[in-house]
């Protein structure tokens, strides 16, 4: 198990404001307001803290265009729409310690010069979103938040924003339209990252800006980890993981796998380590893939867990860091099964704007409903290989979503031709079990059990 001088962001449960201050809540506030914006950038710059959303884009880089673009007014956010199968550590981190993130985002407020901050999460989450309205008003009745931090020093104010059940709503350019009460779609222009694209108007004087008030987007865990940083300072925090890994992350072990749970631990740590010291090792038999980053990474096989969890390593094996979602898969799951399941994800999870997008998931999905049950050719994986490259071009699609599919069947093909063999030979699927949906409502410490729903 992972040790608690390990952790950053687990280290200590709050229950409420008062434990918080007890183990040096808001300090790292308090000492961020005596610095000025450029030294707590450059701060975040040294520690070397990549985005814990899925894409570890270096957090220093993105503060540091947003403090520096030339915009009277500017906005940041923080996205907990956690739509991804498989993942609950932004929620858990909510569960755990809501205040570190509060006080992430007033710290990130504060050096970037936002003038309002915003939360935005699903409407599904009722326990975490009053985990998180009841700790935001105790932050804003003791002075921490609101307008009137230490007593008038500076003005922080953050609201919670809900948006739909929908994995785009976690899509950073589709997460700014439901914040503005659109749709759930993602933009054509990439959003505001290093002084390019989109922003948001969430008043009727954000109009006068073309492109939306430049706005800051980082991830919940990535905002945790701030405080912690400044407290301890750059060095300290790159004491733990690796050199261009550093830090913790909080992994979602899941599948089959004997200790499923949630895990703090140095970035570097081996798959493998997870895998068998951690989680106690596959159900039955052996391991047959892990997909070490969600379903929006490639799968790995049996021969390839040694490889160490951060974003260079696995992005070397082909695959990716993504949100910290570990998917174990034993012996007795079925592969095809497996494609068809995050398949049918995708297809429910594209917003239909995208033609490419909306005709390729689909078609997909059918090819593998088609294999799975006993009635697929070798002209359906044909069909599935000829698409695949078409969904992949940089022009098919406005968002991840429609890379995304492929990436993930596609590899499961290549891994596990096989499966797709021997379900075309028999006319039929050789594996008797049904597949966890990996759709994650809640998790029993008490057992160790993830609740699940259908994806």
């Amino acid at each position: 198990m992972s040790k608690n001088e390990d952790k950053i962001l687990l280290k200590y449960e709050t229950k409420n404001i008062d434990d918080y201050l007890a183990v040096g809540g808001f300090n790292a506030l308090k000492r961020a307001i005596s610095m000025s914006p450029d030294a707590i950038i450059q701060e975040v710059k040294k520690s070397g803290l990549r985005g814990r959303g899925g894409a570890g884009f270096p957090t220093g880089a993105k503060w540091d265009s947003l403090y520096k673009y030339p915009s009277k007014k500017k906005y940041l956010c923080c996205n907990a729409a956690e739509g991804e199968p498989g993942t609950f550590k932004d929620r858990y981190i909510i569960k755990k310690n809501p205040y570190q993130v509060i006080e992430g985002m007033a710290i990130g407020a504060y050096a970037i010069g936002a003038a309002r901050s915003y939360m935005g999460i699903k409407v599904i989450f009722e326990e975490e979103i009053r985990r998180l309205a009841d700790a935001l008003k105790e932050c804003e009745d003791r002075g921490f938040i609101g307008k009137n931090v230490f007593g008038g020093a500076l003005d922080i104010p953050i609201d919670i924003k809900l948006g739909p059940d929908n994995y785009l709503f976690g899509e950073e350019t589709a997460f700014m339209r439901v914040l503005e009460g659109g749709p759930c779609m993602p933009r054509i222009k990439p959003s505001f990252i290093l002084g390019l694209g989109n922003g948001l108007k969430m008043e009727s004087e954000d109009n006068a800006y073309v492109d939306g008030i430049p706005t800051l987007v980082n991830n919940l865990e990535t905002y945790a980890n701030i405080p912690h940083i400044i407290n301890n300072g750059a060095e300290w925090f790159k004491s733990f993981g690796t050199e261009k890994s550093p830090g913790t992350m909080v992994f979602t072990l899941n599948g089959d796998v004997k200790r499923p749970g949630m895990y703090e631990l140095p970035l570097g740590t081996t798959l493998s380590w997870l895998i068998y010291e951690i989680g106690g090792g596959p159900v039955n038999g052996s391991v047959k893939g892990v997909l070490p980053g969600g379903p929006s990474n490639k799968i790995l096989a049996a021969n390839e867990l040694d490889v160490a969890l951060d974003y260079d390593s696995l992005k070397a094996a082909g695959s990716g860091l993504g949100s910290g979602c570990v998917i174990v898969y034993d012996e007795t799951a079925c592969m095809v099964k497996t494609a068809l399941t995050f398949s049918i994800f995708f297809m429910k999870g594209s917003c239909g704007q995208c033609t490419m997008c909306n005709s390729g998931t689909k078609r997909l999905t059918d090819l593998l409903t088609f294999i799975e049950h006993g009635r697929g050719d070798e002209k359906d994986i044909t069909e599935i290989w000829s698409w695949i490259p078409q969904m992949m071009k940089k022009e098919a699609g406005r968002c991840y979503l429609i890379t995304a599919e492929p990436i993930v069947v596609s590899s499961i093909m290549q891994k596990f031709p096989e499966d797709f063999i021997k379900h075309i030979e028999e006319g039929r699927c050789p594996y008797s079990r049904e597949l966890t949906s990996f759709k994650i409502l809640s998790f029993n410490e008490e057992t160790s059990e993830f609740s699940q729903a259908m994806i």
